[in-house]
This record gives structure tokens, C-alpha cells and sequence, in this order.
């Protein structure tokens, strides 16, 4: 009995267990259909990522590991970009701001693109957040007398698995609903 219990305090000094990896972001264990009447959207939110509401004009932010994607919502007054030359020059009118908000930005890409049957702009780049590089993919949607933003940004290490895992699924299931009033 007495070596019973030597054998088992012996083996409980030998192996060590590793704290989490909290800087990973997580696999996204399914998705779960939330929605933001406010700022007059719904879409699917990774079920094991944090999610924390915002205050205006920052919708809510979701987070796991180093990744984020942040939601905001920015009330226009005036017309808002629709039409095709519309969009690319409010796309030439943003890559210009980024450049002067952000002198280490470095583009990788700017397209107008489709997000839920509305035309949008979305630029892909490394940008300097809190003193860290970071990848970013920012789509901006002209909708409900608004500006729409999604900001979704990784380590550049970890940005590609994120993006596919993560940001696009979430951008898919993006669907603009009416606000009340």
C-alpha cells in the first residue's frame, strides 16, 4: 500500500500541464445566427468566440485569441455611394484616408464587392493596431442611411486560417434588415 502510494506521488512530479494557448484563435466549434436591430444586421457569429456589445458606433466586437472582428455603424446624412462608379470612388476616397490614419498600412488588395445583394468596398492590407502588425480585410457596406463596417484582423501569421475559417463564413451570412423608425 505504502508503495502504491509512492509510485503514484513519484509520477505526479514528472509531467507538467501547458497552460492554454490563449493567443491561438479558436477553431470555430459551429456557428450561431445572431442579430443587431440597431444597426440593422444579422449574421453568424463563431459559437466559441467572445462576443462583447459595443457602444455606439461600434455595434460588437468578437474576439478569440489575437483575432478580432470588430462591427460598426456610422449614421450618414446624404446620399450614400450605390452605383458601381459610386463605390469605386468612395474605394479611391477611403485608401486615400487609410493612407494618412495609418502611414504603415500596406495595401494587398481593394475590390468593389458583393455583400448580401449590396454592393460594398472591402481592402485587405497590413496595418499597425496598438503598436502590432496585424492583416486586416475591412468591408464597408452603404446601407439603412449608414456606413457598415466590418474590420476583421489577424496576426499576419495566423490571418489565412482565420480568413477562411472565420471571416469569410461570417461575411456570407451577413444580411442587411431593415431598421425600424
Amino acid at each position: 500500500m505504502v508503495l502504491c502510494a509512492c509510485v503514484v506521488v513519484a509520477g505526479c512530479g514528472d509531467s507538467r500541464t501547458r497552460p492554454p494557448d490563449l493567443s491561438t484563435p479558436a477553431t470555430p466549434d459551429g456557428f450561431m445566427h445572431t442579430a443587431y436591430p440597431s444597426a440593422g444586421l444579422r449574421l453568424n457569429a463563431p459559437r466559441d468566440w467572445r462576443a462583447i456589445a459595443g457602444t455606439a458606433p461600434e455595434v460588437v466586437v468578437l474576439q478569440s485569441g489575437l483575432a478580432t472582428v470588430a462591427v460598426w455603424r456610422y449614421p450618414r446624412d446624404g446620399a450614400l455611394p450605390h452605383t458601381k462608379v459610386a463605390l469605386k470612388a468612395a474605394l479611391h476616397s477611403l485608401l486615400g484616408l487609410v493612407g494618412t490614419t495609418d502611414p504603415t498600412f500596406r495595401r494587398e488588395g481593394a475590390a468593389v464587392v458583393d455583400v448580401d445583394h449590396h454592393g460594398a468596398i472591402q481592402i485587405r492590407g497590413l496595418e499597425t493596431v496598438d503598436g502590432l502588425r496585424r492583416e486586416v480585410r475591412s468591408t464597408h457596406l452603404f446601407v439603412n442611411r449608414s456606413e457598415v463596417v466590418i474590420d476583421a484582423f489577424a496576426p499576419p501569421s495566423m490571418f489565412t486560417r482565420v480568413d477562411t475559417q472565420v471571416f469569410h463564413p461570417l461575411l456570407r451570412s451577413l444580411r442587411i434588415v431593415r431598421i425600424a423608425g
